[in-house]
């Protein structure tokens, strides 16, 4: 924890602000590394396939960070009040909603996959490589809201380098599990979903531990 309302203004801002704008940038380093290994590997197929599916993570995964964020702003303004049932309960509160959410959206979207696949035009010669991949990921959306919740908690209470940390042990490994399981074990476009969610949630356990 870091108390923001001791020392230079402007410094506590930028040493604040600079590990959620490169945390904001390693996050997009998932989908890069995703395209980058299927398109290297697998073929233009698979990359349409992957690239026809980005907006239902894309929508999906940036609601429930606004979820999170949003609970954010009430934990900092009790952390700043020095009320520490109300920063638990708060917490608390954002963990449970956002774990009810993730899981009914993970629900509803699984189980209505080819409609909401068809409702995007998606080719149907790329139906079967862009459901695998997509259906991974929204498997995972429970790790993914957890990482951002736990982290949204630490950054309210002016911890942003752990988030940040986690993030990029996280975005290595998502990287190299890319690869190995593509190319080891040519798992196709649902290696590189299932890579996505294995390194999300080894993100989820270390800022949970950290919490």
């Amino acid at each position: 924890m870091k108390d923001l309302t001791k020392g230079s203004p402007s410094k506590v801002m930028i040493s604040f602000a600079i590990p959620v704008a490169l945390g904001n940038i390693f996050q997009l380093c998932y989908s890069l590394a995703d395209t980058r290994v299927v398109g290297s590997t697998l073929g233009e197929a698979a990359l349409a396939a992957v690239g026809a599916t980005t907006s239902i993570s894309t929508l999906f995964i940036g609601f429930l960070s606004g979820l999170t964020n949003g609970f954010a702003l009430l934990i900092a303004r009790q952390f700043g009040a020095g009320d520490k049932k109300g920063v638990t309960r708060y917490g608390a509160g954002c963990l449970l909603l956002g774990c009810i959410t993730s899981v009914l959206l993970t629900f509803i979207c699984v189980s209505s996959l080819p409609f909401i696949l068809r409702l995007l035009n998606v080719p149907e010669a790329l139906m079967g490589q862009s459901t695998a991949y997509i259906r991974a990921v929204l498997l995972g959306l429970l790790a993914t809201m957890l990482y951002n919740g736990c982290a949204s908690i630490l950054r309210a209470v002016g911890d942003t380098k752990r988030p940040l940390l986690f993030l990029i042990i996280s975005g290595v490994i998502n990287a190299l599990l890319n690869l190995f399981l593509v190319i080891q074990f040519h798992l196709d476009v649902a290696g590189v979903g299932i890579a996505t969610v294995i390194s999300q949630l080894i993100s989820c356990i270390l800022v949970l531990r950290c919490l």
